[in-house]
């Protein structure tokens, strides 16, 4: 959507749309089958966030189901057409994406589009549980580890944004829309696995990657937010004078972030910035 790209929970959302809509023997899907296929899912930052509100998907449902036209109308078959409050829906959540700074479209900005519509079957049934805009709002950029209180400006993101290389580019995307791996230390774990830069040099230095995503993702700590992690790897880019931000320039970012953190793992293993740097300088200069 105008360069908006659907996470992996989005798809399965729209997909499972369409059999909520078949399910209850409708010829159309709608808001009403978006929400119900929202609130059925068991990943994703909307249902986390429905969750932190206090809302169980059974009521989700009754409150839907309730407020449904009585229809004898049999599905037809997979390819249901949306109607077009639907269709407006998915350019609600391009714009509650754009508002949040977001270049992809999440299950959280499902939930915003659905609340934010205000007219509809599934708005009204939100209203009566008590979901506001501002309410789903709070607690997606907290559950995405965002200042909800301050929000970055898009020129802020573009600072770095705009540099960062595709894979780590991916990856970013990948774990913003799974609100339980949206710390610093989890977006790192993950990403020494992938192969780039980083997955690269910690081989050539002895290390056991699996092992030490695993330790990583067990028992590192770290403050701040993925911003911070890839402000400081968009220093380590500019400083070796690298066209795009790379995991290796990630990998730099945590070890000099390390003394303030206490990051143990990759200390353990002796691996230092000082060797990460001049192993990088002959592999990638």
């Amino acid at each position: 959507m105008q360069g908006y790209n659907f996470t992996e929970h989005v798809r399965v959302v729209l997909m499972r749309s369409r059999e909520a809509a078949a399910g209850l023997g409708h010829q159309y899907v709608a808001p009403e089958h978006l929400l119900l296929a929202l609130s059925r899912s068991t990943e994703g930052v909307a249902v986390a966030v429905l969750s932190q509100l206090g809302i169980e998907s059974a009521n989700v449902e009754r409150e839907v189901i309730e407020r449904l036209p009585q229809s004898k109308a049999v599905a037809t078959g997979p390819d249901l057409p949306w109607t077009s409050s639907a269709k407006k829906i998915l350019e609600l959540a391009m714009a509650a994406a754009r508002d949040l700074n977001h270049s992809y479209i999440g299950t959280e900005h499902i939930l915003l589009a659905l609340i934010n519509e205000g007219t509809s079957i599934a708005a009204q049934a939100l209203a009566t549980l008590g979901v506001t805009a501002e309410g789903a709002r709070r607690q997606t950029l907290l559950l995405l580890n965002q200042d909800p209180d301050r929000q970055a400006s898009a020129a802020e993101h573009r600072h770095f944004l705009g540099d960062i290389g595709p894979t780590t580019h991916r990856l970013a995307r990948l774990l913003h829309s799974v609100a339980e791996a949206t710390t610093p230390a989890a977006f790192f774990a993950r990403l020494v696995q992938i192969d780039g830069g980083a997955h690269h040099l910690l081989t050539l230095l002895s290390v056991d990657v699996a092992a030490l995503e695993w330790e990583i993702a067990q028992r590192e700590w770290i403050g701040g937010s993925i911003i911070d992690l890839l402000s400081a790897a968009n220093a380590e880019k500019r400083s070796l004078r690298d066209p795009a931000i790379g995991t290796q320039h990630v990998l730099l970012a945590y070890l000099a972030l390390s003394p303030a953190h206490g990051y143990r793992a990759l200390s353990e293993r002796g691996v230092t910035h000082a060797s990460v740097r001049a192993l990088a300088e002959k592999i990638f200069g």
